[in-house]
């Protein structure tokens, strides 16, 4: 992790939250949205990221049977 922000979701030159907004910007939301199937999808993907950060920096394992 780089240690700029706890949450990668605040970083200020992250488009995470861009791609959320409803504003008119030159990014390709939509597209991006897509590769996730929706916004829905995209938001719990990166809930999920976030997690999996979280579980590294405890240095918690979860190991497969």
């Amino acid at each position: 992790m780089h240690g700029f922000v706890d949450d990668f979701r605040d970083y200020r030159w992250s488009s995470y939250k861009r791609i959320l907004d409803p504003k008119i910007t030159k990014l390709k939301k939509e597209e991006v949205l897509g590769w996730f199937g929706g916004e829905r999808e995209y938001t719990l993907y990166h809930q999920g990221l976030r997690a999996e950060i979280d579980i590294k920096q405890k240095n918690i394992f979860i190991e497969d049977e």
